[in-house]
């Protein structure tokens, strides 16, 4: 699974994560505590982004992410389409039927048509807000029928349906503890090649957090303190996360969950 770093270069690729399982979730998910953790950093800083050639290299990297990945940059422009905004590009000219780059808007739909078999009509200088929400509204349609054959796909197969199965496989290979200098953090050390082949074949999305911390033999740690006590993981909404150390390095696995069902991840590297 691709590593969503906080560096520019690989920034791009850290647009993760859907809704819910089959259906839109109902509860607004930046309410939620910790939210930020999991929403990607593009996201957060679309209207100050890159130039175009770092757009089109991060658009393309987008050919190289799991499908997880993929399903959850398709979540966030969606949203982005709804949420436009200018952008300072200097020199910046729109070629003819191209979006414009240089709204925030533009750019959200220019990655959904990379990313995704979706077709939209051109948003320009002059594209009004009112024509933008049907867009918009259009983005979603397309959007959900691919998430929805995907998900058909992974319970037709039974992807990850038997985390038992994949805990007597990976229990000995993903070591969990606890981070010594400060005993917040579990950690899988060494063990982190394994815990992304896990990730493969568990397919998170639409799954239950209880599943994964059987896989993993610990509990998620909550980025809510509140929840950090919690003797159930059945309908707990927040954010949880493991956390890896090599002893220099380290990467956070953040996991949205809502309803005790992992609906969004993302991961942030650490020098």
């Amino acid at each position: 699974m691709t590593k969503v770093c906080q560096r520019a270069t690989t920034v791009f690729i850290g647009l993760i994560l859907c809704s819910s399982a089959l259906r839109a979730s109902d509860q607004d998910p930046e309410r939620m505590p910790g939210y930020d953790y999991v929403l990607p950093g593009w996201y957060r800083g679309l209207d100050t982004g890159p130039d175009i050639t770092s757009l089109r290299r991060g658009a393309d990297e987008l050919d190289h992410v799991s499908l997880p990945i993929r399903l959850s940059v398709g979540f966030f422009l969606v949203k982005a389409l709804g949420e436009d905004r200018e952008v300072e590009m200097p020199g910046y000219s729109r070629a003819p039927g191209t979006h414009s780059l240089s709204r925030t808007a533009g750019r959200a739909a220019y990655f959904l048509e990379h990313a995704f078999p979706i077709t939209l009509p051109t948003i320009s200088e002059t594209t009004s807000a009112g024509e933008i929400q049907l867009i918009q509204e259009a983005a979603k349609r397309q959007y959900n029928a691919y998430r929805a054959g995907v998900m058909t796909m992974v319970e037709t197969y039974k992807i990850g349906d038997n985390p038992q199965q994949l805990a007597d496989q990976y229990r000995e290979s993903i070591y969990v503890g606890v981070k010594p200098e400060n005993h917040k953090y579990q950690f899988f050390g060494e063990g982190e090649p394994a815990f992304k082949q896990m990730l493969h074949e568990f397919f998170p999305i639409g799954k239950k957090l209880s599943d994964l911390e059987t896989i993993m033999g610990a509990k998620a740690r909550a980025s809510d303190p509140s929840l950090r006590d919690r003797t159930s993981s059945a309908r707990v909404t927040g954010v949880f996360k493991f956390y890896y150390t090599t002893g220099m390095f380290g990467e956070s696995y953040f996991f949205l969950v809502e309803d005790g069902i992992i609906t969004a991840m993302n991961t942030v590297s650490h020098a």
